[in-house]
């Protein structure tokens, strides 16, 4: 028998009492509460688009990058009593069957299904869950979260926010199956412990007694970054880092998608030969994901030239210093590759927010095993592969180079 789709509702349905956010962070009052409001975010750093050769993937990109500004999203949080979490995927509904919209926009992408929470809410089953009867819970990691930079932009930043409060056991993370072993040492470097901060279900429904949730649990951070809510969280990283106590950015560092685990199958054929090529330019060559996550923010803060493959590692440029430059090693084929602008658009908007100079670099690639007959899904799940050219590779970092050590000499 097919089940029928839920009604569906957003956060704000459930929750129309506006509350402020002392409320919401220290009280157990229900209702909803806007922190940060939209805001425009206009491009004053230089951002330069190239490629090898003349193709339609550049024009297409510079199209989309035609008005480098953007609306910055909303942070807004609902506390809501009674609700349903399917911890296998993230998604929730209210316990008279109405699923909460964020919640469902990235569980969806995995299994439109969504049949465990349609069959917890109609047969009224839940895990027994004793923690949530005393303690509120704040879910915040979708099912992307072991992608990093959803994992910095949609979910660290709340914890970021809320820190105070989970500090002080006013409010428990939700911890779920999905959320990836590297991320407690994140989070344990902003003083969280699993044990004492965190509530671990296991792969089930459980029903919460008190949950709080952010609309920004839809990825809406990710791609467009909010100034005050991010800047929160750039000041707790760098604070933890110790990077604070440094110098002004001096290095140039090379992100090497190498020898790491990566949510994204996209690699540089000729890896090596970037690498060799890059450190004959003075560029560190690291590894991020071999990194402790503190060693990351401070090498991010003393940096005055980044170079790295397009991917999730550049979720650490919220801990760049303005006025650096960021050169993005995008392959062609990324161009469409989501059907969303705003997926080639993510560097480029945390780029504008944190006034770093932007300098994409299109390569030529191809889709792995790419078969005409499937499915967008299983193609994307395949990935691709790309080849830098390194002659413009050296001719774009040697112009960055020179602008810094003019800068620095001036």
């Amino acid at each position: 028998m097919t089940t029928a789709p839920m009604v569906r509702a957003p956060l704000r349905h459930f929750a129309p009492r506006t509350i402020t956010a002392d409320e919401l962070l220290w009280t157990g009052h229900t209702g909803f509460c806007t922190v940060f409001p939209e805001e425009h975010i206009g491009r004053t750093s230089q951002l330069r688009i190239d490629g090898a050769t003349a193709s339609h993937a550049i024009e297409t990109l510079r199209r989309l990058f035609d008005n480098p500004g953007y609306a910055s999203a909303p942070i807004s949080f609902a506390r809501l009593n009674g609700v349903f979490v399917d911890t296998s995927l993230g998604v929730a509904a209210t316990r008279d069957g109405i699923l909460i919209e964020e919640t469902a926009v990235v569980a969806q992408a995995i299994d439109p299904s969504l049949a465990a929470i349609h069959d917890a809410v109609r047969d009224g089953r839940s895990a027994i869950f004793r923690d949530t009867e005393q303690t509120p819970v704040l879910h915040c990691f979708h099912r992307a979260t072991p992608a990093y930079g959803h994992f910095i932009f949609d979910g660290l930043s709340v914890i970021a926010w809320f820190r105070d409060a989970i500090l002080a056991e006013r409010i428990k993370v939700l911890f779920p199956p999905f959320f990836p072993a590297w991320g407690l040492d994140i989070l344990a470097s902003l003083g969280l412990d699993r044990d004492r901060h965190m509530i671990r279900p296991g792969e089930s429904v459980v029903f919460c007694h008190e949950i709080v949730i952010p609309t920004i649990i839809q990825t809406a951070n990710t791609f467009f970054p909010n100034r005050a809510f991010c800047t929160g969280l750039h000041d707790a990283i760098v604070e933890a880092s110790g990077a604070r106590k440094r110098p002004a950015r001096t290095r140039h560092i090379y992100l090497s998608r190498m020898n790491q685990i990566n949510y994204s199958n996209r690699s540089i054929d000729n890896e090596d030969a970037v690498r060799r090529t890059l450190a004959s330019m003075g560029f560190a060559i690291l590894e991020p994901g071999n990194m402790p996550f503190t060693a990351q923010i401070a090498a991010f803060n003393d940096a005055a030239v980044i170079v790295g493959g397009h991917g999730s590692t550049f979720g650490n440029l919220i801990a760049a210093r303005p006025g650096a430059t960021v050169v993005d090693l995008m392959p062609e084929s990324w161009i469409g590759f989501w059907d969303k602008p705003e997926a080639e658009r993510w560097v480029l908007h945390m780029t504008t927010l944190f006034g770093l100079d932007y300098l994409p670099i299109l390569c030529c690639s191809e889709l792995i095993d790419r078969n005409e007959s499937d499915d967008a899904t299983a193609r994307r799940a395949k990935g691709m592969h790309y080849e830098v050219d390194l002659n413009l590779l050296k001719r774009v970092v040697g112009r960055a180079q020179d602008q810094d050590y003019q800068a620095r000499d001036g």
